[in-house]
């Protein structure tokens, strides 16, 4: 072999018409030394590369022991053999497996955290329905009867106005109370309670919203259900505020095993490659990408400036929720 081969600290093998190995640098000769590499099959070596594709150059990653190679074949046409280069990632594969067992470990933590964060929301929630709630009542019955039983009481329009105040007050509780705690999602399921979302928005916007879902009963975790209303929360409340859209829709799909949410409006978009890539994303955009990572989901948003946002989000497997 020429002499930048056989100082290359990778392994390069040298095979003829008949993948048989006519020749090998030192680092091959150092790496085999257990096998009479020269006069061996290729095959009989390195099993799984196939040397009768026609194409001049290709690459595959194998594992050879306990190492990762990256090996490329090169086909010299003109004096009959191929050369078959063995880069060492090794270290390259370990750290990306490290990597993936941290996001792991990552998405693991994040879900027990928004576990937590939920029982809290609904620790509060019941709190301000059962506590406050009752007081805000008790106060405005009170009034009213101190209303009623004063006869010669002084401007009455300001104890009116008091009353007003209070029935705000405790609309606004509620309010809270069920974003914190949305009984209706224990109560009628998933698809009523996102549907008492799109109806509140149609009732206080201009925005018409619609629903579509699959007739299919499943049954899944609380949890997981919990997340999805969630995400159908945030998605809307970013299309009110940012969108200036006239319609917005969320389709629910099955496909095989996959639970398909897409959700689309017909606002004024934005460049998505400017957008994501240089890093410009929202608060709300990365909620939903946390969310949707948590239960192993995938999600894709696609935009234009003045053609609207669709955004697509898949859950492979869902039954493992159920």
């Amino acid at each position: 072999m020429a002499l930048f081969a056989e100082i290359d600290p990778d392994p390069i093998l040298r095979v003829d018409s008949n993948n048989i190995i006519i020749s090998a640098n030192n680092s091959a000769l150092n790496y085999f030394k257990s096998t009479n590499l020269i006069g061996s099959e290729f095959t009989s070596i390195i099993p799984n590369i196939d040397l009768t594709d026609e194409k001049t150059n290709s690459e595959k990653v194998i594992k050879l022991n306990s190492f990762y190679f990256n090996i490329s074949v090169r086909k010299i046409e003109s004096l009959g053999f191929k050369q078959i280069y063995l880069h060492d990632i090794t270290r390259r594969i370990e750290y990306e497996e490290q990597i993936e067992k941290y996001q792991k470990s990552l998405r693991q933590l994040r879900t027990r955290l928004e576990k937590y964060n939920e029982s809290e929301k609904q620790r509060l929630g019941k709190e301000l329905h059962d506590s406050i709630g009752q007081n805000i009542s008790l106060i405005k019955i009170e009034l009213q009867k101190y209303i009623s039983l004063e006869k010669n009481l002084n401007n009455k329009d300001s104890y009116y106005r008091i009353l007003e105040l209070i029935d705000i007050l405790s609309d606004e509780v509620r309010e809270i109370s069920h974003q914190l705690r949305p009984r209706i999602l224990n109560e009628f399921g998933l698809f009523p309670a996102i549907s008492s979302l799109i109806d509140s928005v149609n009732k206080n916007s201009e925005i018409k919203g619609t629903i579509s879902t699959f007739n299919q009963d499943i049954y899944l975790d609380q949890n997981f259900e919990i997340n999805i209303y969630r995400i159908c929360q945030e998605a809307i409340h970013n299309i009110v505020k940012h969108s200036e859209c006239s319609n917005f829709f969320i389709q629910f799909l099955i496909r095989e095993n996959d639970l398909i949410l897409v959700i689309s409006d017909d606002g004024k978009g934005f460049d998505t490659e400017n957008y994501l890539t240089n890093g410009i994303s929202s608060l709300g955009l990365l909620n939903l990408k946390e969310r949707v990572s948590n239960f192993e989901g995938n999600i894709n948003i696609e935009s234009q400036p003045n053609e609207g946002t669709t955004i697509f989000i898949t859950f492979p497997n869902i039954y493992q929720w159920s």
